[in-house]
């Protein structure tokens, strides 16, 4: 009796063994797994994942782990918004061009409440991201917001976002604006970040336009509003960053 229990024991050790040393009979499981879930439906899929979830806490973890990557990476970060824009309208004006969302919002500001212009949106379905990525913008409440693909983690995309917001382009300089002059007329909007004018390389002469960076999103706002933004010879061009500019002679 002893003996067959070493036996069987032995046998055990054995297959164990020889699953280390034949990768095959894995790989092969995989194939064999792969051509069986190929012919389940999406409802069918989910289910069986779930009851894998409900019983190993593992699966659950992996799930949701893959889960949270997946919908990073559906994840749009969309500029310009108007005040007025609220996470309902915003869901409502990406579904109705792109698809199903799975979650969106409008960031706000945690003092006021009011709207930082800018907020995210995740798609259910990468077509539904393709089709938003095909295009440069998107009406919203009636305003062209901008878009772009938020590959970082929500925190780090919130971070860009919001210095996004508060990064102005300024166009049509004359050739002869400093970056001290650019920075010295806007400073009475409020405090500057950073900001430059941009110089060919070549060259080094001015490519008659630059960015500011302010501190803080309403300060930046003061400086889009204000229609009287002369300087020098030229009444500039003041947009948010993300606006795509085309100089008057193109």
């Amino acid at each position: 009796m002893e003996s067959d229990q070493k036996g069987k024991g032995a046998a055990t050790n054995d297959d164990s063994v020889d699953n280390e040393l034949v990768p095959g009979r894995n790989s092969l499981m995989e194939r064999n797994l792969r051509s069986l879930t190929e012919t389940l439906h999406e409802k069918e899929l989910v289910d069986l994942l779930v009851k894998l979830g409900m019983t190993f806490p593992q699966a659950a973890e992996e799930i949701r782990d893959s889960a949270r990557l997946y919908l990073a990476n559906q994840r749009l970060a969309v500029y310009g918004l108007p005040e007025k824009t609220t996470s309902e309208t915003l869901c409502d004006a990406f579904s109705s061009s792109y698809g199903e969302i799975a979650e969106g919002h409008v960031m706000t500001d945690s003092a006021t409440g009011k709207s930082r212009r800018f907020g995210f949106i995740t798609f259910k379905k990468k077509n539904s991201l393709k089709k938003a990525l095909e295009r440069e913008g998107t009406i919203v409440d009636g305003k062209l917001s901008f878009h772009h693909l938020a590959s970082e983690s929500f925190d780090g995309a919130v971070a860009t976002a919001d210095v996004e917001s508060r990064r102005l382009f300024v166009g049509d300089l004359s050739q002869d604006i400093t970056t001290d002059m650019l920075l010295g007329f806007f400073s009475k909007y409020g405090e500057i970040e950073e900001g430059s004018v941009v110089y060919d390389e070549e060259t080094r002469k001015s490519k008659e336009y630059g960015f500011v960076t302010f501190k803080t999103f309403q300060d930046a706002m003061k400086a889009i509003n204000d229609q009287d933004k002369i300087l020098g010879k030229s009444k500039l061009v003041v947009k948010t960053a993300y606006y795509k500019y085309k100089p008057k002679n193109l």
